[in-house]
């Protein structure tokens, strides 16, 4: 789902850009981070939703990785979200 709007403990409401839900009830957020910051989402919220610890695990896919080959960038995505 796209755009989907949460209320998170120590967060308070933010808007998740792409959100995963698993069979077995695990959350996900997929987001952007820049080029050269491996792992540093680009939206501040984002950033503050995995610094609070929630339960909802946030993905990020590097911005030119998704640029240059989405297919490499889903199989990435959907690596992480089996874990």
């Amino acid at each position: 789902m796209a755009n989907v709007p949460v209320i998170a403990a120590g967060v308070g409401e933010i808007e998740l850009p792409i959100f995963a839900l698993r069979k077995d009830g695990k959350r996900f957020t997929i987001t952007l981070c820049g080029p050269l910051t491996h792992d540093h989402a680009a939206d501040p919220a984002i950033r503050r939703l995995r610094e609070a610890g929630t339960a909802i695990e946030v993905v990020t896919v590097n911005e030119w990785l998704v640029r240059g080959n989405l297919p490499a960038a889903t199989r990435f995505v959907q690596g992480c979200s089996q874990r």
